[in-house]
Order: C-alpha cells, then structure tokens, then sequence
C-alpha cells in the first residue's frame, strides 16, 4: 500500500473512561473515530491493571485499529504487555514416620515464577523466571534458578499466509529440571528454533 506524497490533515474525536484507580482492578477504555490521511480511522483499546499485592501489578491490554484508505484497508489487533508471578510459600507437615520432613519444602516446588510478555505488531518477546527449587523431599537436592527468553517474529505473505520463525530459550541459559543422587543434572531443551508457514 503506497499513500501518495503530499501534505495531509485531520480530525480525529476520542473518548475515555477511567475506572476507580483506588481497587485491585481497574479499566480504562479508549474510543478514537475520524479521518486518516486521506480515509477513515477507528479504534478500540482497552487496559486492565491488577494489583494483586503493594508489591506486584500486571497490565494486560488489547488494541484494535481500523484503518480505511482509498488504496487499501487493514485492521491491526495489538496486545501491548502483560505479566504475571507466583509466590509459594508451601511447607510439608509430616508426621510418624516422616516427621524427619516437617517444615520441609515440597520437592519441585519454587518459591517465584514470573513471566512477562512485551509485543509489537508482529514481534514479541517473552521471559520467564523460575527460582530456585529442591529436587527432593528431603532438600538435599538443590536445582538452581533460570531466566529464560523467548521470541517470536512473523511475516504476512498474503492475506491468508504468513511465514513465522520462533526461538525458545534463546540465550540458551541453563534450565535444571532434574538432580540425582549422583549428581547427574537433566536439563529441560536448550535453544530451539522454528522456521514455517501459518495459514490464517
């Protein structure tokens, strides 16, 4: 699509609601309507944040835009960021025989897990963390903490074909998903890269 050079102006009207920022939960939403160049513009774009504790919020929003021009039309659907972390604080209560357990952290069970998602138009970018974590009951075992990062990229072809590639782990970081008693480490899959074709 190829807008023609010159000088352009235009008008757009725009609408907001904020919800209460005082809860957990709050929205907001976004309404824009008017001219685009030399055609139409409409847009939706919502946000929610949510404050799970003083210490962690997340934001998860989603954007629509509707664009109407003479030489084409598209529609873009974007999802700016969103994140989310776990916090366990489990312990093991034990009795009889296993009392040798109690206070104990159950095996493969960390204490942080954290996520979060950073994307524009067709790229985007996901870590992930996972603390450290036993790998026995008895927490002799210790299987230690990982950052990993994934990404993603894609290419539109034609209306219905776009070609993708897709990393996993990309900084190849080491991700210890099994300890032995003698002292042999599994590791979960390193970097792993995807080349193809989607049909939408």
């Amino acid at each position: 699509m190829t807008i023609p050079a010159g000088q352009y102006s235009w008008l757009q009207h725009g609408f907001e609601y904020f919800h209460n920022p005082s809860t957990a939960v709050t929205a907001t939403v976004r309404y824009r309507i008017g001219q685009y160049y030399n055609g139409d513009f409409n847009s939706v774009e919502l946000t929610s944040d949510y404050r799970f504790s003083a210490r962690f919020i997340a934001s998860l929003g989603w954007t629509r835009q509707d664009v109407r021009l003479p030489q084409g039309s598209f529609v873009t659907n974007l999802i700016p960021f969103k994140a989310s972390y776990a916090f366990t604080n489990a312990r093991v209560r034990a009795t009889g025989a296993a009392r040798a357990l109690q206070g104990l952290r159950p095996a493969q069970t960390p204490r942080h897990m954290a996520s979060a998602t950073l994307g524009w138009r067709t790229l985007s970018l996901t870590t992930r963390y996972v603390s450290a974590q036993f790998e026995d009951d008895a927490n002799n075992r210790r299987l230690r903490d990982a950052v990993t990062l994934d990404a993603l990229a894609s290419l539109p072809l034609s209306p219905g074909l776009s070609v993708f590639v897709r990393g996993e782990n990309i900084a190849n970081a080491r991700v210890e998903t099994a300890l032995s008693a003698a002292a042999i480490v599994e590791r979960a899959t390193p970097r792993t890269l995807w080349l193809g074709l989607r049909l939408n």
